[in-house]
C-alpha cells in the first residue's frame, strides 16, 4: 500500500494547485479580485443570537437505495416534522426496474424525500399556527429542476405533484401566519457572486423583462467566495430571487434543454405563481462554514412572485429577525441548528436498519429469500 499513498502524493502535487490557491485569501484572477472588494460592502454584522416568541418546528428526511440481484432497485424515504406534542411521519417505498438510468433513480429517491418533507410539514403547519417551521435544505433551489419530466414509469406526474405540495404550503403559511425558514448546511451556489457582479449596489435589481445581459463570467461558489475574501462571522446582505436559476428570464417563464415542449404546461404556470425566495448566507461565527438561508417572500411580507424578478437587493433589516433566530438556534460546529439537529437524529436512516428490518418485511411480503445485488452482500 505504500506505493499507492507515495502515488497519491506526487498526483495530488500535480493536480492540486488551483484546490489550494482557492483556500488562500488572495484573489487570483481580475474577477475574483472586483468580487473580493465588492462582497465586503454587502457583508452584514450578525444580530445577537435570538429566541422565536413562537413555537420552532424542524423537518427533515432521509432516503436510501439498494438495488436487488434479479435487477430492480428498492427507494425508501422517511420524513419527520418535530416540535408539536406528536411528530409527524411519513414513509414511501418504491421498486423500479433497474432498466431506468440510475441518474433517474435517484432524482426519484430524492423527489420522493422533498415530497415527504413537504407532506409532514404541511400537517405540523396546520397543527402549529404562528409556528416558525424550519425544513433542512433549500427551497429555492428545487424549483427549476422540476420542469424537466420525470422518466419512470407510473411516477411521471411527482414533479407536478411537488409544485403542488409548494403552492399549498406557502398559502397555509400565509394563512396561518407560518414562518418558514429552510436551511441549508452545504450549498453550491453562486447568486451571491452573480448578485456582485451583475448589480453592483444597485437597489432595483433585474426584472423578469429585462434583455439578457453578457454571460456572466466564472466565479467561485459563495462558499469559496465566503471562506477567501469574508472569512469571520457575519450575514450577506439577502437577495430577492424569482426566476433566477431558470435559465432566462423573459417569457416563457422558463425552457428546458430540450425546448418549451419538454415542460408541462400547466406545471410552468403554478410554478410562475409561487412566490419568490429572499435567500442569504450566514456563517454563525469565524471559522464555520456558511449556512444558506431561504424564506418565502410571503412570509416577511412581500408580494413578488417568481415570475416578477430575476434578482434584486433586499436591506438588511428585511432579515435581520430571522438571522437572529439562526443564530440562536446555533449550538457549536457539530450542531450547526439545534431544532434540525434534532430532526436529523430521529429520521436518519441507518445501514443496519434498511439492510436488516426492512429487508426482512420485503422477504415476507414476496415469499421468498430475495437479495441484495452482490456488491451490496459483502458488507452484509
Amino acid at each position: 500500500m505504500g506505493g499507492f499513498t507515495e502515488q497519491f502524493s506526487v498526483a495530488v502535487r500535480a493536480a492540486g494547485a488551483e484546490f489550494r490557491a482557492a483556500l488562500g485569501g488572495d484573489a487570483q484572477t481580475e474577477v475574483e479580485a472586483a468580487l473580493a472588494e465588492r462582497a465586503e460592502a454587502q457583508w452584514c454584522e450578525l444580530p445577537p443570537p435570538a429566541t422565536a416568541d413562537r413555537p420552532v418546528l424542524a423537518v427533515d428526511g432521509a432516503s436510501a437505495s439498494r438495488q436487488f440481484d434479479h435487477g430492480w432497485t428498492m427507494l425508501v424515504a422517511h420524513a419527520l416534522a418535530v416540535g408539536l406534542a406528536e411528530p409527524e411521519t411519513a414513509t414511501a417505498v418504491r421498486f423500479v426496474r433497474s432498466t431506468v438510468p440510475g441518474a433517474v433513480v435517484q432524482r426519484l429517491g430524492g423527489l420522493l424525500r422533498r415530497l415527504l418533507e413537504l407532506k409532514v410539514a404541511l400537517a405540523a403547519a396546520r397543527r402549529g399556527p404562528d409556528a416558525v417551521v424550519c425544513i433542512d435544505g433549500s427551497l429555492h433551489t428545487d424549483l427549476p429542476h422540476l420542469i424537466y419530466p420525470l422518466a419512470v414509469p407510473g411516477e411521471e406526474g411527482l414533479p407536478a405533484e411537488l409544485v403542488g405540495c409548494y403552492a399549498d404550503l406557502f398559502r397555509l403559511a400565509r394563512r396561518q401566519r407560518v414562518t418558514i425558514v429552510a436551511v441549508s448546511k452545504s450549498s453550491s451556489a453562486t447568486f451571491f457572486g452573480e448578485a456582485l457582479w451583475r448589480l453592483g449596489d444597485d437597489a432595483i435589481g433585474i426584472d423578469a423583462a429585462a434583455a439578457a445581459d453578457p454571460a456572466l463570467p466564472e466565479v467561485p461558489t459563495d462558499a469559496e467566495t465566503l471562506r477567501r475574501f469574508l472569512p469571520g462571522g457575519g450575514y450577506t446582505r439577502p437577495l430577492l430571487l424569482g426566476n433566477h436559476g431558470f435559465g432566462r428570464r423573459g417569457p416563457p417563464l422558463v425552457h428546458s434543454a430540450q425546448g418549451a415542449e419538454a415542460s408541462v404546461p400547466e406545471l410552468v404556470d403554478m410554478l410562475r405563481t409561487l412566490p419568490a425566495t429572499v435567500a442569504w448566507h450566514q456563517r454563525p461565527r469565524a471559522g464555520e462554514a456558511p449556512l444558506r438561508i431561504d424564506v418565502p417572500a410571503t412570509c416577511l411580507g412581500r408580494s413578488e412572485r417568481v415570475v416578477d424578478v430575476y434578482m434584486r437587493w433586499l436591506p438588511p433589516e428585511a432579515v435581520r429577525e430571522v438571522a437572529g433566530w439562526v443564530a440562536g438556534w446555533y449550538g457549536g460546529r457539530q450542531v450547526y441548528h439545534a431544532p434540525l439537529y434534532v430532526a436529523d437524529r430521529l429520521v436518519r436512516l441507518a445501514n443496519d436498519t434498511v439492510d436488516g428490518p426492512y429487508l426482512a418485511i420485503v422477504r415476507d411480503f414476496v415469499g421468498r429469500a430475495v437479495e441484495y445485488e452482490r456488491g451490496r452482500r459483502r458488507f452484509l
